[in-house]
């Protein structure tokens, strides 16, 4: 699996299988969020902006 967050507040997800996943922000509410290792964490919050805490 590998993914992609955008700057424009996007998130594509592709799947082993091939399969793709899109998500579109939204403004208004928190269209997705991510953790990954180490407390990694992103949030497409309102409005398109991707917000990062480590």
């Amino acid at each position: 699996m590998s993914s992609v967050a955008f700057k424009t507040g996007g998130l594509r997800l592709v799947f082993d299988s091939g399969l793709h996943l899109n998500v579109e922000p939204r403004p208004d509410f928190e269209a997705w969020s991510v953790t990954g290792p180490t407390n990694l964490r992103l949030v497409c919050m309102p409005a398109s902006e991707v917000t990062i805490w480590q």
